[in-house]
C-alpha cells in the first residue's frame, strides 16, 4: 500500500527502512514532508515495525520450593 503519494512510497519500504535502522520519521525523509497528509499513517508504521524489533520479554520460570 502506498503511504506516501507525493514522494511514491509504499509501507513495505517504511518497514525496509526500520531494518534499515530508521527509527523516526525524519529518518525516511521525505516522506510526510510535501503535503503531510501520510505523516500519522508513516508514524504509526515506524512504531509498528520498530516494536516488531524488539526482543521477546525475558520470562525466568518460576521456582517453587
Amino acid at each position: 500500500m502506498y503511504v506516501c503519494l507525493c514522494f511514491p512510497t509504499t509501507e513495505r519500504q517504511i518497514r525496509q527502512a526500520v531494518l534499515n535502522g530508521a527509527r523516526r520519521l525524519r529518518d525516511i525523509r521525505p516522506v510526510a514532508t510535501q503535503c503531510g497528509k501520510c505523516g500519522r499513517c508513516a508514524h504509526a508504521l515506524l512504531k509498528q515495525a520498530s516494536k516488531a524489533l524488539l526482543p521477546a520479554p525475558f520470562n525466568p520460570p518460576c521456582e517453587h520450593d
